[in-house]
């Protein structure tokens, strides 16, 4: 009697658990309902490559769907104009870093010598026009020659005055040498030189765009031997670096959340949680 009552009891017990789980699992499953949720999606960053010169696309180095590294050609484009530019402006720093080297180094003593040798047969004409002139005067005085003579002795001399008093201040500087203020501005100039030559230099290797960043090439908008304008996208690049989640917010959370904050994340084909940060 008492083995019959226990089975007819075993088949109660288990209905009653089998409901308990199903009335568990309910609960759990309006907990897991009731909890903050919100949708989003996966993304990687997009990168657009812009042209920095309206130059002519030459080459194309990738294809879309082309994995890059960072640092390698995307594409290049015509560097004539560039290159002419860099060049003038490499020969102007030439020109300045010389003219300083010299203004540092000062006159060299054959320089010198040259202005003394020219100084000295300077004042050798000046002695032999004085002569001329004092002999022209008296003359002048004797009524012995015309005015014209006179006059022609007077601007003759003046004129080896003034080459002789030239060539003597020149040989002054020389012996004296460059002035602190002088070396300044040669340096100045040197400075403003290397400015625009590395200007210059950007430009020439701006016409090679590069990948910035490891990725696929996403969409190459322009073909070869198109021109862009300056900014106009060239090659649009997917980097590989690790996805994040856009997540769009109901606003009535926005005053509960903020950066640095812990969230779950459930993916689809994922049936895990994954971990992360408020970004």
């Amino acid at each position: 009697m008492k083995i019959k009552q226990f089975k007819k009891i075993i088949p109660r017990v288990a209905a009653a658990l089998i409901i308990l789980f199903l009335i568990s699992q309910g609960i759990l499953k309006r907990a897991e309902d009731s909890k903050p949720a919100a949708s989003g999606i996966l993304e990687r960053d997009r990168i657009e490559l812009p042209s920095r010169s309206a130059e002519q696309i030459l080459t194309l180095h990738v294809r879309e769907g082309d994995f890059v590294k960072a640092g390698d050609p995307v594409s290049t484009q015509d560097s004539r104009r560039a290159a002419s530019r860099y060049n003038g402006a490499l020969a102007e720093y030439n020109r300045a870093q010389a003219s300083l080297e010299k203004m540092k180094n000062g006159p060299r003593p054959q320089e010198i010598n040259q202005v003394e040798a020219l100084l000295t047969a300077a004042e050798g004409l000046l002695k032999e026009r004085y002569t001329n002139l004092e002999r022209a005067r008296a003359l002048d005085q004797k009524n012995l020659n015309s005015k014209m003579e006179l006059d022609s002795a007077e601007s003759s001399y003046i004129q080896a005055l003034g080459n002789r008093n030239e060539l003597a201040a020149r040989l002054k500087l020389l012996r004296e040498g460059n002035r602190a203020e002088d070396i300044r501005m040669a340096q100045a100039a040197l400075d403003t030189a290397a400015a625009q030559l590395e200007q210059a230099q950007i430009d020439l290797d701006d016409l090679t765009i590069k990948a910035p960043v490891e990725g696929v090439i996403d969409s190459l908008p322009l073909e070869e031997g198109a021109t862009p304008k300056t900014g106009q996208t060239v090659a649009v690049l997917l980097a590989s670096r690790l996805p994040y989640a856009r997540v769009y917010i109901p606003e009535e959370w926005h005053g509960h959340l903020a950066p640095g904050d812990a969230v779950q994340l459930k993916m689809d084909g994922y049936s895990g949680l994954i971990s992360g940060r408020i970004r």
